[in-house]
This record gives C-alpha cells, structure tokens and sequence, in this order.
C-alpha cells in the first residue's frame, strides 16, 4: 500500500469555512478515513486544518500550474480502493491539540496495477494523526510532507 499524500489541494469552495464539523479528534480521524475508502476529495479536505488549506489554495492560485481537479486526482487518490477495519485509537488531548495513535485494526489496499495488501494498521502510513481544535470543531494538522508528520 503506498502512502497516501494529502498535500490539501483545494479549491474556494472547500476552504471557506472548513467544514470539518467534528466534536472529537476520533470522529474526525474516523470520517477522514470513510473519505479516503469513498474517494471524496470535499470531505477530506474538510477535515484538514483550513488555515492550513487556505495557504495551498493561494500557493496553487500564484503557481498557476495545476488545476485542483487535477491536483485531486493525481496526488490523492493514487489507489483503486482502500478500506480500513476493527480500529482502535489511543488519544492524548492537551488544551487545542490531539493526537491519536491507532493501535489496532486493518487497512486494505489494492493498487493501480490490482495488487491487494492487507497491513496491520499500526504499522502502516494511516497510523498517526495530529489535530487541532478551531471553533469547537477538530482538524487534522498536515505538515509540508503529508498528514501529520
């Protein structure tokens, strides 16, 4: 399974507002997951700290060198499906920041080219998350090089 790279390609339309709507940093990590197996890009980026999406979207708009849609589907959903099983989750909350470690559960990946594997989820990329609390609602944190480094 390759690592899936959310570098929070977005548009107006995903950012204004952040979306993410989630009264706890499981619930969150939870629907970004469910995303990710149903492929839908609004709600990722939704999810992802919109400060931080914000700051990709004006990026992209002066680059002027990739459109989202192309974004999306190049860099985000580099798989045929994805599915992830039994999760368990150890979270540390202190003041606005969490952070989750999911400790058991599967994911399954099948690739672009048909090759499926299945990997304890502990020890694969979909492991750890870092969020932030903004406005009552939880976001994942994304560093430069992914989700929550």
């Amino acid at each position: 399974i390759g690592v899936v790279m959310v570098l929070g390609f977005a548009g107006p339309r995903w950012f204004l507002g952040g979306d993410g709507k989630q009264s706890n940093p499981e619930k969150t990590v939870n629907s970004y997951l469910k995303a990710l197996e149903t492929k839908d890009a609004v709600s990722i980026l939704s999810l992802l700290d919109p400060d931080y999406i914000k700051a990709v979207d004006d990026m992209l708009k002066a680059a002027g060198t990739v459109t989202v849609d192309e974004a999306i589907s190049e860099g985000i959903f580099n798989y045929q499906s994805i599915r992830f099983e039994g999760l368990a989750y150890d979270t540390s909350i202190n003041g606005n920041v969490a952070s989750i470690r999911i400790i058991g559960g599967a994911v399954t990946g099948t690739d672009k080219n048909g090759t499926t594997t299945t990997l304890d989820i502990a020890n694969s990329s979909f492991s750890d998350y870092r969020l932030i609390l903004k406005d009552g609602n939880w976001y994942i944190m994304v560093s430069p090089t992914g989700i929550s480094d």
